[in-house]
């Protein structure tokens, strides 16, 4: 019951972290449906997190480069 009550209340800010990151490189939320697809999904998801955001973007500026 404790790793339960563990695992409930790390879900949350983990994918609030997961859809910040999607939005940090041009992707919507939207984009964790590939989830569904087992192994293949999740690998995807995983490998665009990795990918590089070097410009702005509509959910807005990129927070690695020095905006003026």
């Amino acid at each position: 019951i404790p790793m339960l009550i563990v695992f409930c209340a790390g879900i949350l800010p983990s994918l609030s972290l997961l859809v910040r990151r999607l939005h940090d490189v041009g992707h919507s939320a939207w984009f964790l449906l590939w989830n569904i697809i087992p192994y293949i999904g999740g690998f995807i998801v995983f490998i665009k997190t990795l990918q590089a955001s070097d410009q702005d973007n509509k959910y807005g500026p990129n927070p690695n480069v020095e905006n003026e």
